[in-house]
């Protein structure tokens, strides 16, 4: 009898502590959020499971931008991964754990991982550990604090400088992305600059933007608002140097890095490659058919490349000269045009393709022809609004200018059969040579084909065409704004 109620009374309190334990695990206690963390029994039976009790990770202060999402913890959870996940981790401690993983597993990728590079690099950004290794709250909110000062002072400078202003009087304002990260997915220290930018045609919210040597690839669907990496399964210690958005879909992007091309169809969850030629390609421009999006033209310091494949084969269609920039007529793309690097007179050229980018001519029909010591390269841009209107931003040391770098603006207005010089380097109205060309740029209104941007170190806005030296705009005055 004293057996009997000594065995119910084990059961019943077996049953009490299963329910207790249940609710624990799937409750709603005090308003916390119920998160099933899920571990395998590695007892006896093979299907027997239970439920480990593991008090929630909560981001620091409750942020909301903490990079950070809660996962199951199984069986195959790796024990670094299972500490990351509880309510006080020590990040320096699995910091050791992870690289020590990494190395028995160097090519394994999965939400783990990703969610250890984000929540390291947020801690380590905001110095946010304390002397043990973990997250003080205190040091967080402090951070936190002065960011957001820093920030507030940028704003009142940029207000009070009252220069900073668009082509209809409204401010600039920065789109980011504001956090630059390594190719290792760790936030940098250091200046870093936008080598590449691109806007979606057929859905203009997505943009993608490409930062400098060891830097990353940002992608924004909200156009600009929010930006997240897509280069996280890419190593590649070369900067960025061009990527181009298909016409049809922003999932399609090319994106030219020092040494290759490399291409993604799914938005740039995967990015592999489709031109390698084991030597340097340094392609500065890309460009994609508007209709026929298997044909892509790329520019590269040995000539222009084209593919009619999609990339999976290449043929070289020009002299092996370095490219500047290339630009389809927008009313007829088997019109091509490019800047490239004449070795012969040690100045950038104006070359036309009236076959889609099979054949090149070299224009000289207003042309500079002045004797030069040295290139310093050069940027076009066109319209869609006006195809046979062309604008050139070039640069040379020519021969009177005391061995510097100086610049020209040429114009043409038939579609690159002739050109006039608009702005000349003895008379540029404030506009400086910058760095070269990678830090230039020159984009023309679609509306009004006197509307023209132009950025080097500075930049600089005409409305007239540069047919006076008058701009709307020069930021200088703000610092280093290169055009990268």
């Amino acid at each position: 009898m004293q057996t009997y109620h000594l065995t119910a009374l084990v059961k019943i309190l077996a049953l009490f502590c299963l329910v207790i334990c249940c609710e624990t695990i799937y409750g709603q206690q005090s308003g916390s959020e119920a998160v099933p963390y899920k571990r395998y029994h590695n007892g006896k039976s093979k299907n027997a499971k239970t439920y480990m009790t593991v008090d929630r990770f909560a981001p620091p202060l409750d942020d909301p931008g903490f990079p950070f999402s809660i996962v199951d913890i199984t069986s195959e959870t790796p024990k670094w991964a299972v500490r990351m996940y509880t309510a006080r981790p020590n990040i320096l401690k699995i910091k050791g754990l992870f690289d020590q993983w990494q190395k028995d597993h160097p090519n394994i990728k999965n939400e783990h991982t990703q969610n250890f590079k984000k929540l390291y690099s947020y801690v380590i950004e905001h110095r946010a550990l304390d002397e043990e290794g973990f997250i003080d709250e205190s040091l967080l909110q402090d951070q936190l604090t002065l960011e957001k000062a820093l920030m507030d002072n940028r704003k009142r400078f940029a207000a009070r400088k009252g220069k900073l202003k668009s082509a209809n009087n409204t401010a600039w304002q920065a789109l980011g992305p504001f956090r630059m990260e390594e190719n290792d997915g760790l936030p940098t220290n250091r200046h870093i600059n936008i080598y590449a930018l691109d806007q979606s045609r057929s859905h203009p919210d997505i943009l993608y933007c490409a930062s400098e040597s060891g830097g990353t690839i940002y992608k924004t669907i909200d156009k600009g608002d929010n930006w997240f990496s897509v280069s996280d399964s890419l190593v590649y210690n070369m900067g960025y140097r061009e990527l181009e958005i298909s016409p049809k879909t922003p999932d399609e992007v090319y994106l030219g890095v020092e040494y290759r091309i490399l291409k993604t169809v799914d938005g740039g969850t995967n990015w592999a490659d489709v031109y390698a030629p084991g030597g340097r390609v340094r392609s500065a421009s890309i460009i994609i058919h508007p209709t026929n999006t298997d044909t892509v033209l790329a520019g590269t310091r040995n000539g222009i490349i084209k593919t009619i494949d999609g990339g999976n084969s290449w043929s070289v269609v020009s002299e092996p000269y370095f490219v500047y920039d290339l630009r389809f007529n927008s009313a007829d793309p088997d019109i091509v045009y490019a800047l490239m690097d004449d070795p012969n007179d040690l100045q950038t050229n104006f070359y036309k393709s009236t076959d889609g980018g099979d054949t090149w001519t070299k224009v000289s029909n207003g042309w500079p022809d002045e004797i030069s010591n040295g290139n310093i390269g050069g940027r076009m841009t066109t319209s869609d609004g006006h195809p046979d209107i062309i604008f050139a931003f070039i640069g040379a040391q020519w021969v009177g200018t005391s061995g510097k770098d100086r610049i020209k603006v040429m114009k043409s207005s038939d579609s690159g059969e002739s050109w006039t010089t608009v702005v000349n380097y003895d008379d540029t109205g404030g506009i400086d040579s910058g760095q070269g060309y990678y830090d230039w740029d020159i984009e023309m209104s679609d509306v009004d084909s006197n509307l023209v941007f132009l950025g080097t170190q500075g930049k600089w806005v005409t409305t007239d065409g540069f047919e006076t030296k008058t701009y709307n705009v020069d930021i200088s005055d703000l610092g280093h704004a290169d055009v990268q």
